[in-house]
Protein backbone atom coordinates (compact mmCIF):
# COMPACT_ATOMS: atom_id res chain seq x y z
CA UNK A 1 0.00 0.00 0.00
CA UNK A 2 1.40 3.29 -0.90
CA UNK A 3 1.30 6.35 0.79
CA UNK A 4 -1.44 8.29 -1.56
CA UNK A 5 -3.76 4.95 -0.95
CA UNK A 6 -6.95 5.74 0.66
CA UNK A 7 -7.84 4.41 4.59
CA UNK A 8 -3.86 3.54 5.16
CA UNK A 9 -1.47 4.73 8.06
CA UNK A 10 1.50 5.87 6.40
CA UNK A 11 5.11 6.06 8.17
CA UNK A 12 7.83 7.27 6.76
CA UNK A 13 11.47 8.35 7.32
CA UNK A 14 13.51 11.22 5.97
CA UNK A 15 16.97 10.78 5.53
CA UNK A 16 19.83 12.73 4.24
CA UNK A 17 19.45 10.93 0.33
CA UNK A 18 15.65 10.63 0.59
CA UNK A 19 12.72 9.14 1.90
CA UNK A 20 11.53 5.24 3.25
CA UNK A 21 7.75 4.59 3.25
CA UNK A 22 5.78 2.18 5.15
CA UNK A 23 2.44 1.58 5.49
CA UNK A 24 0.32 -0.17 8.11
CA UNK A 25 -3.35 -1.17 7.98
CA UNK A 26 -5.44 1.57 10.36
CA UNK A 27 -7.58 0.31 13.18
CA UNK A 28 -10.10 2.91 13.33
CA UNK A 29 -11.44 5.30 10.55
CA UNK A 30 -8.99 7.76 11.16
CA UNK A 31 -5.68 7.32 9.18
CA UNK A 32 -2.63 8.44 10.88
CA UNK A 33 0.98 9.29 9.37
CA UNK A 34 4.16 8.58 11.26
CA UNK A 35 6.94 10.68 10.58
CA UNK A 36 10.57 9.59 11.55
CA UNK A 37 13.10 12.43 10.51
CA UNK A 38 16.94 11.46 10.70
CA UNK A 39 19.02 14.80 9.50
CA UNK A 40 21.91 11.98 9.82
CA UNK A 41 23.08 8.74 10.69
CA UNK A 42 24.69 10.02 14.21
CA UNK A 43 21.27 11.82 15.22
CA UNK A 44 18.46 10.74 16.90
CA UNK A 45 15.23 10.63 15.10
CA UNK A 46 12.08 12.53 15.30
CA UNK A 47 8.92 11.17 15.10
CA UNK A 48 5.67 13.03 14.74
CA UNK A 49 1.92 11.93 14.61
CA UNK A 50 -0.54 13.38 12.29
CA UNK A 51 -4.18 12.78 11.88
CA UNK A 52 -5.25 12.77 8.15
CA UNK A 53 -8.42 14.45 7.27
CA UNK A 54 -11.44 11.97 5.11
CA UNK A 55 -12.93 15.00 3.96
CA UNK A 56 -12.40 14.73 -0.23
CA UNK A 57 -11.84 18.25 -0.39
CA UNK A 58 -8.49 18.56 1.63
CA UNK A 59 -7.62 14.91 0.55
CA UNK A 60 -8.01 15.73 -3.50
CA UNK A 61 -6.34 19.08 -2.68
CA UNK A 62 -3.60 19.69 -5.87
CA UNK A 63 -0.75 21.91 -4.89
CA UNK A 64 -2.44 24.37 -7.38
CA UNK A 65 -5.84 24.08 -5.23
CA UNK A 66 -3.61 24.19 -2.25
CA UNK A 67 -2.07 27.95 -2.88
CA UNK A 68 -4.27 30.06 -5.63
CA UNK A 69 -7.68 27.80 -4.24
CA UNK A 70 -10.60 28.96 -6.53
CA UNK A 71 -8.96 31.99 -8.42
CA UNK A 72 -6.88 30.06 -10.44
CA UNK A 73 -8.36 30.62 -14.28
CA UNK A 74 -7.48 30.03 -17.97
CA UNK A 75 -5.60 33.04 -19.50
CA UNK A 76 -8.54 33.29 -22.36
CA UNK A 77 -11.28 33.66 -19.20
CA UNK A 78 -8.70 35.89 -17.44
CA UNK A 79 -8.58 38.66 -20.55
CA UNK A 80 -11.95 38.01 -22.43
CA UNK A 81 -14.43 36.97 -19.40
CA UNK A 82 -16.45 39.66 -17.87
CA UNK A 83 -14.86 42.63 -20.49
CA UNK A 84 -18.14 43.51 -21.58
CA UNK A 85 -18.99 44.75 -18.35
CA UNK A 86 -17.77 48.26 -17.14
CA UNK A 87 -14.58 49.27 -15.97
CA UNK A 88 -15.95 51.92 -13.65
CA UNK A 89 -17.77 51.01 -10.33
CA UNK A 90 -17.77 55.34 -10.28
CA UNK A 91 -16.81 57.09 -12.79
CA UNK A 92 -18.15 58.35 -16.39
CA UNK A 93 -16.07 56.84 -19.41
CA UNK A 94 -12.54 56.68 -19.26
CA UNK A 95 -12.77 59.64 -16.39
CA UNK A 96 -13.01 56.94 -12.93
CA UNK A 97 -12.70 57.94 -9.40
CA UNK A 98 -13.45 53.69 -8.69
CA UNK A 99 -12.29 51.07 -11.01
CA UNK A 100 -14.26 47.61 -10.82
CA UNK A 101 -11.65 45.23 -8.95
CA UNK A 102 -9.37 47.91 -7.75
CA UNK A 103 -9.49 48.97 -4.11
CA UNK A 104 -10.55 52.97 -3.40
CA UNK A 105 -8.90 55.06 -0.78
CA UNK A 106 -10.40 58.12 0.46
CA UNK A 107 -7.74 60.11 2.16
CA UNK A 108 -8.77 63.65 4.39
CA UNK A 109 -8.61 64.94 7.65
CA UNK A 110 -11.05 64.44 10.17
CA UNK A 111 -13.94 66.29 9.73
CA UNK A 112 -13.93 66.75 6.08
CA UNK A 113 -16.62 64.58 5.02
CA UNK A 114 -15.20 60.96 4.26
CA UNK A 115 -17.73 59.06 6.08
CA UNK A 116 -20.31 60.92 4.09
CA UNK A 117 -19.21 60.45 0.93
CA UNK A 118 -18.71 57.00 1.98
CA UNK A 119 -22.21 56.36 2.90
CA UNK A 120 -23.18 57.79 0.04
CA UNK A 121 -21.27 55.64 -2.68
CA UNK A 122 -22.75 52.39 -0.59
CA UNK A 123 -26.42 53.64 -0.47
CA UNK A 124 -25.83 54.09 -4.32
CA UNK A 125 -24.24 50.47 -4.72
CA UNK A 126 -27.22 49.07 -2.56
CA UNK A 127 -29.60 51.04 -5.21
CA UNK A 128 -30.77 52.99 -2.31
CA UNK A 129 -29.43 56.52 -3.64
CA UNK A 130 -29.57 57.86 -7.17
CA UNK A 131 -26.89 56.64 -9.79
CA UNK A 132 -25.32 59.38 -10.30
CA UNK A 133 -23.23 60.94 -7.17
CA UNK A 134 -21.03 63.95 -7.87
CA UNK A 135 -21.39 64.26 -11.37
CA UNK A 136 -20.19 60.10 -12.00
CA UNK A 137 -22.29 57.47 -12.44
CA UNK A 138 -22.42 54.79 -9.79
CA UNK A 139 -22.53 51.26 -10.94
CA UNK A 140 -24.97 49.57 -8.43
CA UNK A 141 -25.20 45.58 -7.25
CA UNK A 142 -27.96 44.60 -6.23
CA UNK A 143 -27.73 40.92 -5.95
CA UNK A 144 -25.10 41.54 -3.51
CA UNK A 145 -25.00 43.14 -0.23
CA UNK A 146 -23.04 45.82 1.42
CA UNK A 147 -20.63 45.02 4.39
CA UNK A 148 -20.20 48.60 6.38
CA UNK A 149 -17.25 48.01 8.48
CA UNK A 150 -17.69 50.95 10.85
CA UNK A 151 -14.81 50.51 13.06
CA UNK A 152 -14.53 53.92 14.13
CA UNK A 153 -17.07 55.35 16.55
CA UNK A 154 -20.30 53.51 15.46
CA UNK A 155 -22.68 55.82 16.83
CA UNK A 156 -21.84 58.64 14.71
CA UNK A 157 -21.61 56.85 12.03
CA UNK A 158 -25.80 55.70 12.41
CA UNK A 159 -26.75 59.47 12.93
CA UNK A 160 -25.26 59.92 9.75
CA UNK A 161 -26.65 57.33 7.91
CA UNK A 162 -29.93 57.65 9.02
CA UNK A 163 -29.93 61.55 7.65
CA UNK A 164 -29.62 59.79 4.46
CA UNK A 165 -32.74 56.92 4.44
CA UNK A 166 -36.44 57.02 5.46
CA UNK A 167 -38.80 54.81 6.92
CA UNK A 168 -39.56 53.49 3.70
CA UNK A 169 -35.87 51.98 3.04
CA UNK A 170 -35.84 49.88 5.84
CA UNK A 171 -36.26 46.40 3.94
CA UNK A 172 -33.99 47.01 1.67
CA UNK A 173 -31.49 48.24 3.85
CA UNK A 174 -32.30 44.63 5.91
CA UNK A 175 -31.61 43.06 2.74
CA UNK A 176 -28.92 44.75 1.22
CA UNK A 177 -26.66 46.45 4.31
CA UNK A 178 -24.45 44.58 6.78
CA UNK A 179 -23.18 46.55 9.51
CA UNK A 180 -20.23 45.74 11.68
CA UNK A 181 -19.48 47.35 14.56
CA UNK A 182 -16.51 47.91 15.58
CA UNK A 183 -13.02 47.04 14.46
CA UNK A 184 -13.17 43.29 13.16
CA UNK A 185 -12.52 41.26 16.85
CA UNK A 186 -10.56 38.77 14.99
CA UNK A 187 -6.87 39.83 13.84
CA UNK A 188 -7.51 39.49 10.52
CA UNK A 189 -3.90 40.35 9.51
CA UNK A 190 -2.57 37.20 10.62
CA UNK A 191 -4.75 35.04 8.00
CA UNK A 192 -5.53 37.97 5.17
CA UNK A 193 -7.97 35.08 3.16
CA UNK A 194 -10.51 35.97 6.64
CA UNK A 195 -12.32 38.80 5.50
CA UNK A 196 -12.77 37.57 1.79
CA UNK A 197 -13.95 34.46 3.63
CA UNK A 198 -16.35 36.30 5.58
CA UNK A 199 -17.53 38.29 2.15
CA UNK A 200 -18.06 35.43 0.38
CA UNK A 201 -20.18 33.62 2.95
CA UNK A 202 -22.56 36.86 3.24
CA UNK A 203 -22.58 37.28 -0.32
CA UNK A 204 -20.77 40.94 -0.14
CA UNK A 205 -20.46 42.51 -2.90
CA UNK A 206 -18.65 45.66 -1.59
CA UNK A 207 -16.73 46.05 1.89
CA UNK A 208 -16.47 49.65 3.19
CA UNK A 209 -13.99 50.20 6.05
CA UNK A 210 -14.17 53.67 7.95
CA UNK A 211 -10.92 53.56 8.61
CA UNK A 212 -8.08 51.85 8.17
CA UNK A 213 -6.67 53.17 11.70
CA UNK A 214 -8.72 51.69 13.51
CA UNK A 215 -8.33 48.21 12.23
CA UNK A 216 -4.77 47.83 13.19
CA UNK A 217 -1.98 49.60 14.99
CA UNK A 218 0.83 51.18 13.49
CA UNK A 219 0.18 51.93 9.65
CA UNK A 220 3.57 53.16 8.84
CA UNK A 221 5.06 49.55 9.79
CA UNK A 222 6.02 47.86 7.02
CA UNK A 223 4.82 44.61 7.78
CA UNK A 224 1.54 46.05 9.23
CA UNK A 225 0.80 47.81 5.90
CA UNK A 226 1.36 45.19 4.02
CA UNK A 227 -0.27 42.15 5.67
CA UNK A 228 -3.23 45.15 5.30
CA UNK A 229 -2.46 44.76 1.39
CA UNK A 230 -2.49 41.39 1.35
CA UNK A 231 -5.98 41.07 2.50
CA UNK A 232 -6.96 43.71 0.81
CA UNK A 233 -6.10 41.91 -2.74
CA UNK A 234 -7.36 38.41 -1.42
CA UNK A 235 -10.98 40.43 -1.35
CA UNK A 236 -10.51 41.94 -4.77
CA UNK A 237 -9.66 39.06 -6.37
CA UNK A 238 -12.52 37.56 -5.67
CA UNK A 239 -14.71 39.93 -7.19
CA UNK A 240 -15.51 41.83 -3.95
CA UNK A 241 -15.30 46.09 -4.50
CA UNK A 242 -13.74 47.95 -1.59
CA UNK A 243 -13.25 51.63 -0.28
CA UNK A 244 -11.43 52.04 2.48
CA UNK A 245 -11.05 55.63 4.82
CA UNK A 246 -7.88 57.03 5.55
CA UNK A 247 -5.91 60.55 6.89
CA UNK A 248 -3.15 62.18 5.97
CA UNK A 249 0.03 62.49 8.06
CA UNK A 250 -0.29 64.67 10.83
CA UNK A 251 0.84 68.94 9.60
CA UNK A 252 0.30 68.29 5.86
CA UNK A 253 -2.89 70.27 6.01
CA UNK A 254 -1.16 73.09 8.50
CA UNK A 255 -2.87 76.42 8.42
CA UNK A 256 -0.16 78.65 5.80
CA UNK A 257 -0.52 82.05 4.45
CA UNK A 258 -3.19 84.24 6.65
CA UNK A 259 -3.79 81.49 8.81
CA UNK A 260 -7.17 80.56 8.31
CA UNK A 261 -6.58 77.79 5.66
CA UNK A 262 -5.22 74.39 4.90
CA UNK A 263 -2.90 74.69 2.53
CA UNK A 264 -4.00 72.35 -0.18
CA UNK A 265 -0.89 72.94 -1.95
CA UNK A 266 -0.31 74.03 -5.81
CA UNK A 267 -2.37 70.57 -6.73
CA UNK A 268 -4.06 69.57 -3.14
CA UNK A 269 -2.73 66.35 -0.76
CA UNK A 270 0.00 64.19 -2.52
CA UNK A 271 -0.18 60.50 -2.82
CA UNK A 272 3.13 60.61 -0.43
CA UNK A 273 0.57 62.97 2.06
CA UNK A 274 -1.23 59.58 2.49
CA UNK A 275 -0.21 58.30 6.11
CA UNK A 276 1.76 54.84 6.29
CA UNK A 277 3.62 52.37 4.47
CA UNK A 278 3.73 52.92 0.87
CA UNK A 279 1.65 49.23 0.37
CA UNK A 280 -1.23 50.68 1.49
CA UNK A 281 -1.51 53.09 -1.35
CA UNK A 282 0.41 50.97 -3.92
CA UNK A 283 -2.55 48.32 -3.57
CA UNK A 284 -5.13 50.88 -4.26
CA UNK A 285 -6.34 51.10 -7.69
CA UNK A 286 -7.61 54.85 -6.95
CA UNK A 287 -6.91 57.24 -4.04
CA UNK A 288 -9.02 60.05 -3.62
CA UNK A 289 -7.86 63.70 -1.31
CA UNK A 290 -11.03 65.41 0.27
CA UNK A 291 -9.09 69.43 1.38
CA UNK A 292 -10.91 71.63 3.88
CA UNK A 293 -11.52 72.59 7.28
CA UNK A 294 -13.04 70.25 9.85
CA UNK A 295 -17.07 70.26 9.65
CA UNK A 296 -16.92 73.02 6.49
CA UNK A 297 -19.68 72.39 4.19
CA UNK A 298 -16.99 72.98 1.45
CA UNK A 299 -14.22 70.78 0.70
CA UNK A 300 -11.70 70.49 -2.43
CA UNK A 301 -11.62 67.17 -4.48
CA UNK A 302 -8.44 65.90 -5.82
CA UNK A 303 -7.46 62.60 -7.44
CA UNK A 304 -4.03 61.69 -5.84
CA UNK A 305 -4.01 58.16 -7.85
CA UNK A 306 -6.13 57.00 -10.85
CA UNK A 307 -6.67 54.08 -12.74
CA UNK A 308 -7.15 55.58 -15.57
CA UNK A 309 -7.66 59.71 -16.88
CA UNK A 310 -8.02 61.71 -13.58
CA UNK A 311 -11.29 63.37 -12.21
CA UNK A 312 -10.13 67.14 -12.81
CA UNK A 313 -10.60 68.54 -9.17
CA UNK A 314 -13.50 70.00 -7.96
CA UNK A 315 -15.37 71.55 -4.83
CA UNK A 316 -17.78 69.47 -2.79
CA UNK A 317 -20.98 71.23 -0.92
CA UNK A 318 -22.07 69.16 1.93
CA UNK A 319 -25.70 69.77 2.53
CA UNK A 320 -24.78 68.28 6.58
CA UNK A 321 -28.65 68.41 7.64
CA UNK A 322 -29.73 65.79 4.66
CA UNK A 323 -26.61 64.08 4.56
CA UNK A 324 -26.10 64.95 0.53
CA UNK A 325 -23.25 65.99 -0.95
CA UNK A 326 -23.09 67.64 -4.63
CA UNK A 327 -20.93 69.59 -6.59
CA UNK A 328 -20.59 72.89 -6.15
CA UNK A 329 -21.55 75.65 -8.98
CA UNK A 330 -23.98 78.65 -9.52
CA UNK A 331 -26.65 76.13 -8.59
CA UNK A 332 -25.65 75.55 -5.08
CA UNK A 333 -24.97 79.56 -4.63
CA UNK A 334 -28.42 80.17 -5.74
CA UNK A 335 -30.03 77.92 -3.61
CA UNK A 336 -27.96 78.84 -0.68
CA UNK A 337 -29.03 82.59 -1.36
CA UNK A 338 -32.38 82.10 -2.12
CA UNK A 339 -33.31 80.36 1.16
CA UNK A 340 -32.12 83.01 3.22
CA UNK A 341 -33.86 86.90 3.64
CA UNK A 342 -31.09 88.83 2.15
CA UNK A 343 -27.64 87.47 3.31
CA UNK A 344 -24.23 89.27 2.82
CA UNK A 345 -20.93 88.00 0.98
CA UNK A 346 -19.53 87.11 4.59
CA UNK A 347 -21.88 85.42 5.75
CA UNK A 348 -22.12 83.02 2.90
CA UNK A 349 -18.26 82.73 3.25
CA UNK A 350 -18.94 81.35 6.57
CA UNK A 351 -21.49 79.15 5.99
CA UNK A 352 -19.05 77.23 2.87
CA UNK A 353 -15.71 77.34 4.56
CA UNK A 354 -16.70 77.52 8.34
CA UNK A 355 -14.89 80.31 10.92
CA UNK A 356 -11.90 80.28 9.58
CA UNK A 357 -13.00 81.58 6.40
CA UNK A 358 -10.16 84.19 4.65
CA UNK A 359 -10.14 87.63 2.95
CA UNK A 360 -9.77 85.59 -0.11
CA UNK A 361 -12.85 83.38 0.27
CA UNK A 362 -14.91 86.28 0.94
CA UNK A 363 -13.75 87.89 -2.47
CA UNK A 364 -14.16 84.44 -4.23
CA UNK A 365 -17.49 84.43 -2.75
CA UNK A 366 -18.55 88.25 -3.83
CA UNK A 367 -17.82 88.23 -7.25
CA UNK A 368 -19.72 85.13 -7.78
CA UNK A 369 -22.77 86.44 -6.27
CA UNK A 370 -21.92 89.84 -8.25
CA UNK A 371 -21.58 88.00 -11.73
CA UNK A 372 -25.02 86.09 -10.90
CA UNK A 373 -26.88 89.25 -10.12
CA UNK A 374 -25.78 90.72 -13.42
CA UNK A 375 -26.96 87.28 -14.98
CA UNK A 376 -30.70 88.25 -13.47
CA UNK A 377 -30.03 84.72 -11.25
CA UNK A 378 -29.52 86.89 -7.83
CA UNK A 379 -30.57 90.17 -6.91
CA UNK A 380 -28.50 93.07 -5.19
CA UNK A 381 -29.35 95.93 -3.05
CA UNK A 382 -27.47 98.19 -0.77
CA UNK A 383 -28.65 97.84 2.58
CA UNK A 384 -28.45 101.17 4.58
CA UNK A 385 -29.25 99.55 7.90
CA UNK A 386 -26.70 96.93 7.30
CA UNK A 387 -24.07 98.76 5.80
CA UNK A 388 -23.33 96.67 3.37
CA UNK A 389 -24.50 94.53 0.47
CA UNK A 390 -26.81 92.08 0.60
CA UNK A 391 -28.11 89.51 -2.03
CA UNK A 392 -31.41 87.89 -2.67
CA UNK A 393 -33.04 85.17 -4.90
CA UNK A 394 -34.39 86.42 -8.09
CA UNK A 395 -38.07 86.07 -7.20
Amino acid sequence: MRPGDRGAAVGFSVHHVGLAWTAQTPTTDTRQISLSAVRSPMTTSRSFTLAATEDPAVRDCTASRALFGDTITSGADFVFAGAEESESIWGDGPTIAWSRGEPLIICGSPGVGKSTLAQQLMLARAGLAEPEFLGLRVEPDTERRVLYICADRPAQARKSIARMVTGEDKAVLDDRLLVAKGPPRTAFLREPALLANAAREQNVGTVVIDGLKDIAPNLSDEATAGSINLALQTLVAQDTELVALHHPRKGRTERVGDGKRPDPGAQGLHLDDVYGSTWLTAGAGSVIGLVGEPGAALVRFHHLKQPEQAVEPFDIFHHHSQGRSVRFGDEVLIEIVSASEGVAAPDIAASLHGAAKSSADIERVRRALDRLSGDGALRRDKSPEAGKTLYWGAE
